[in-house]
């Protein structure tokens, strides 16, 4: 095999590594974040931050609230 060949395999060996990995490593932090339970898109996360406000506001007048039994 020819010193040339190999030095044009390393090359391309490299190129797919720099693609590759860091690839892999986004996939993998998105997999993270899914599983979690944080929602991808910002509207979406526009509208959690919305109803966790909205839960953890002070009930309305004239809604019933359970109360814990301790």
């Amino acid at each position: 095999m020819d010193v040339r060949a190999l030095e044009v395999y390393l090359v391309i060996a490299a190129i797919y590594f720099a693609l590759c990995y860091p690839l892999s490593q986004l996939l993998l932090l998105l997999e993270r974040k899914v599983r979690s339970g944080v929602p991808l898109s910002p509207w979406r996360r526009r509208r959690l931050r919305a109803a966790r406000a909205l839960l953890a506001a002070e009930p309305a007048a004239g809604v019933p609230v359970k109360e814990a039994s301790a």
